[in-house]
């Protein structure tokens, strides 16, 4: 089954009615005490709370003033994220995320997401400026609960490229997006 993603600001995921699908909420805020208020209702499967600040993306510094929020994102958020996923996989429909400006955090956690449930996450590249630090902490939580072969091998089908080589946990890619090979 396809899950669908729905990856908000965070005014509006605030102003937001509660989803009439099967879903789960990711609400991400930068500081301890910074509680958005989510549109909970009957067909809300789960909501998972995090704090953290976006520190990877070059806009940051534009748009937050020094001192920057200190906690970053965690093996132990990615893990939390997926434990959600995987609690409530079978009867999920729709994943909803929010963060405050729904430009960075957001889309790397719905593309890590994404790519954890062999769907597509280009889209969020082509759409977004996903935080390359969470989304990779994410495909390694995913790596962990599956094979490594096998999920380098659905990734780069995914993607348009050819795994060359596969020993251990390297691996050599070809080709590009697009799906020309070199």
């Amino acid at each position: 089954m396809t899950v669908d993603f729905v990856v908000y600001r965070r005014h509006m995921i605030e102003a937001a009615l509660a989803d009439d699908q099967p879903h789960v909420i990711i609400s991400v805020t930068s500081e301890d005490g910074d509680v958005a208020r989510l549109p909970i209702g009957p067909k809300t499967l789960g909501v998972l709370r995090l704090v953290f600040a976006d520190r990877d993306c070059s806009y940051v510094p534009r748009i937050v003033e020094p001192p920057y929020p200190t906690r970053l994102f965690e093996e132990a958020d990615a893990a939390a994220i997926v434990d959600l996923i995987e609690r409530h996989r079978a009867e999920l429909v729709r994943v909803i995320v929010h963060c405050d400006a729904g430009i960075s955090r957001s889309p790397a956690i719905a593309a890590g997401i994404a790519v954890g449930l062999e769907q597509d996450d280009s889209h969020f590249f082509a759409k977004h400026a996903p935080n390359e630090y969470v989304y990779a902490l994410l495909i390694a939580e995913w790596t962990k609960r599956t094979t490594f072969e096998a999920f380098v091998r659905e990734a780069a089908q995914r993607h348009g490229v050819e795994v060359a080589h596969i020993q251990g946990r390297r691996f050599i890619l070809t080709g590009d997006r697009t799906g020309s090979t070199s």
